[in-house]
């Protein structure tokens, strides 16, 4: 559940040339803030990792469905994707791919010829690893949550394997992985038969002006019977040239008899004929400039193709052998964009997990603020230490003071408290420590907490009143006995929204406020 903090999720439908739907693409973005100390600098880091999960119709394989005649077409042979971020708030920002899920998976055929006759006919033996092996690959996603010195921190970590098996009780395994602290996980797993994969890594020299920063692109292909990476070019008009021992693989013909020929038409991998779903990611990491002067956003873009494939045989009868015509269409590009660019800064706030006690108050101090309030029309932005409380406004000056002059009309000052909740039982208070600035008039605060508006009307006037400057609102008061008794919060994304506005506008009136802390 603590990786869905940390998680946007979209499907997308994969169309083909007709914009029929053979296809879906679920696209899975997880967001993190990194504690990034290299260079002896706390740099402004993000880890955005991106998994695609893709579904691929096969050409619906039946029984009896007469192939031998009709051939088999319009089956997927290869699979190409490609990701990159398509808009930054900050051009100025570094970007590149961290890693790549999966860099190589290959499914490589051997053959031999071991056994000859004395009338010169031979048999030929074939042993793919793609066809007589199981080829699994487990893929996951793993977040972390941990603690650095006063606060909590996130760190991601990509863990696969793969191992082959077959008959013989032959098999070799790989396995690489990369954790620590692991507290959830979540991942998928997917069986390639006949089939290879080969990734890489785009735009390093920036020469494609449609993405910003490297691209990672993902090349899926079948490998047995018809390897579509090694033979893909036509040798007349659209029919592929293959070699024989290739052709032999589509296309069985034997004499029998004297001129009678036996002719039979093989089928493509099992996966063309059922269906594709394959799992593949990469790991963006994403370094803002310091100081920032826009909230930190990115939008991603993603390409999707299928090329089909169709072979059938072609014989003028028993009495005479059968020929192999056999060609691939290149399918209908799918673009598929994010509406609105994601403010990362959001998905990437670490959840109020419950029994913790540090790391969600902060200070308005100078040095902490991502977006400094230069004045009252600049939308600020802060995070605490812990990265799980964050807050954005606007009205305020560079001492987190709001001024109002006499005869003000305005809208207000706002402040927009953001935090993460992941229980149902923890009994959270809003504390705020803030006075009445030296102008005298008094102000009040309309709080609204995810819709549900509350007030705070009596505020002093700094080092006096017997409160020390602190208001509390309950959050979630689950004591019947108390007028508070309440439950403002949700599971999730909450925020507490405050608009501060002179109580008497005839009068002029200054808020100040200097911290605030959320407790459960």
């Amino acid at each position: 559940m603590i990786n869905d903090f940390f998680t946007l999720e979209v499907v997308e439908d994969i169309n083909d040339e007709n914009e029929n739907k053979v296809g879906i693409d679920i696209i899975t973005y997880r967001y993190l803030k990194l504690r990034n100390t290299k260079n002896l600098q706390d740099s402004n880091t993000y880890s955005v990792t991106v998994k695609h999960r893709i579904f691929v119709n096969g050409s619906g394989w039946k029984p009896n469905a007469d192939y031998q005649s009709k051939g088999f077409t319009n089956y997927p042979i290869m699979l190409t994707v490609k990701s990159g971020i398509l808009g930054i708030s900050d051009t100025e920002s570094k970007i590149f791919i961290k890693r790549i899920f999966p860099k190589t998976i290959n499914a490589t055929v051997e053959q031999s010829n071991n056994l000859s006759t004395g009338d010169s006919k031979s048999q030929t033996k074939e042993i793919s690893s793609g066809s007589s092996s199981s080829n699994v690959n487990t893929f996951g996603i793993n977040v972390t949550g941990g603690w650095f010195g006063d606060g909590p921190v996130a760190t991601i970590s990509l863990d696969y394997s793969h191992s082959w098996e077959n008959s013989h009780s032959h098999g070799s395994s790989v396995s690489n992985a990369n954790a620590r602290d692991i507290q959830a996980a979540s991942g998928d797993e997917m069986s390639v038969k006949d089939w290879s994969a080969y990734s890489s890594i785009l735009n390093i020299d920036n020469s494609d002006t449609n993405y910003i920063g490297e691209v990672a692109q993902w090349n899926w292909g079948q490998t047995f019977p018809w390897n579509i990476f090694d033979y893909n070019e036509p040798s007349s008009g659209t029919d592929i040239l293959l070699p024989q021992d290739v052709e032999a693989r589509l296309l069985y013909s034997k004499e029998i008899a004297d001129k009678q020929y036996e002719n039979i038409l093989l089928p493509p991998s099992e996966l063309a004929l059922f269906g594709l779903d394959f799992t593949m990611a990469a790991e963006w990491q994403v370094t803002f400039p310091s100081p920032l002067t826009s909230i930190e956003q990115l939008k991603f873009q993603h390409e999707v193709q299928i090329v089909r494939g169709n072979h059938q045989m072609t014989s003028s009868g028993p009495n005479s052998p059968a020929s192999l015509v056999t060609l691939i269409k290149p399918g209908n590009l799918n673009t598929f964009q994010q509406t609105d660019p994601v403010d990362i800064g959001k998905y990437s706030l670490i959840p109020l997990l419950e029994g913790q006690r540090t790391g969600r108050g902060l200070g308005f101090q100078k040095n902490l603020f991502d977006i400094a309030p230069a004045n009252p029309a600049t939308e600020f932005k802060i995070r605490s230490r812990g990265n799980d409380l964050m807050v954005t406004g606007s009205g305020f000056g560079p001492s987190m003071s709001a001024l109002f002059k006499k005869g003000y009309t305005g809208s207000g000052a706002i402040l927009k408290i953001a935090f993460k909740v992941a229980d149902l039982r923890t009994q959270y208070v809003l504390n705020l420590k803030h006075w009445i600035g030296s102008a005298g008039g008094s102000v009040v605060l309309e709080c609204k907490i995810n819709g549900n508006t509350t007030r705070i009307n009596d505020l002093d006037m700094e080092g006096q009143g017997s409160s020390n400057n602190l208001s509390q609102l309950d959050l979630r008061n689950f004591d019947l006995k108390s007028p508070n008794f309440h439950d403002y919060l949700v599971l999730g994304w909450n925020e507490a929204v405050i608009t501060i506005l002179p109580q008497d506008s005839a009068v002029e009136s200054e808020y100040v406020i200097s911290a605030l802390s959320i407790e459960g």
